[in-house]
């Protein structure tokens, strides 16, 4: 079955999709317990769990504002 273009509208639900968005509903309805979702999902390993948590918070945006800010701050407090 051909891949739609990004421009098609029409979105194509794959299984592996599907899981990914039950697992990381699963982890905002529960607060992010990853032992849980571990359960839940069947996975092995807690580490593959980590990963849909921190995607799931963007821990890494959250980090970029708050270097930032801390830089802007520097900046200000130099003139």
């Amino acid at each position: 079955m051909p891949r739609p273009s990004r421009s098609t509208s029409a979105r194509v639900i794959r299984p592996h999709g599907l899981r990914h968005a039950a697992i990381t509903a699963a982890l905002d309805e529960i607060n992010g317990n990853v032992r849980a979702a571990r359960e839940f999902s069947g996975h092995a390993s807690v580490e593959v769990l980590l990963r849909y948590d921190d995607n799931r918070k963007d821990v890494g945006g959250e980090v970029a504002s708050k270097v930032i800010r801390r830089i802007a701050k520097l900046f200000e407090d130099a003139k």
